[in-house]
């Protein structure tokens, strides 16, 4: 991110931060969304868990997290695992994801075509929101 910025900077070439942290406005979407229930979501989470298919790779991120410990497994995630936990977070809370992942892939996308004073543009994203914009 560091460098993606000074050369930005360097270039004079516009930067484009998204997706780095909750913002007012996805907390204030969230307080306001009826279909969250808690219920729901523990259910959704021991369907996930216990799914056959999702097993392998909640045994392979819990036995990464012993193994590495959290910061060095978060620098070790790919493009592969991001689309995992994506598509787990699809299943597992899907109004959420639309909130924090879909609508926030939107407003990257509006801030980073609607800027058309400049030919480049120089944008810093999260994972979560790659495939998205």
């Amino acid at each position: 991110m560091k460098h993606a910025i000074d050369f930005a900077t360097k270039q004079n070439i516009p930067v484009v931060l998204g997706g780095l942290a909750i913002d007012e406005v996805s907390l204030a979407a969230l307080r306001v969304e009826s279909r969250l229930d808690p219920w729901t979501l523990l259910y959704n989470y021991s369907i996930c868990k216990h799914n056959s298919l999702w097993k392998r790779e909640f045994s392979d991120i819990n036995a990464s997290l012993d193994v590495h410990g959290g910061e060095a497994f978060a620098e070790s995630i790919d493009r592969s695992r991001i689309n995992w936990f994506v598509k787990f977070f699809e299943k597992f809370a899907p109004y959420q994801k639309k909130i924090l992942v879909d609508q926030k892939d939107l407003d990257i996308f509006y801030s980073l075509y609607g800027n058309k004073k400049s030919k480049r543009t120089v944008a810093v994203v999260n994972q979560w929101h790659v495939s998205g914009v």
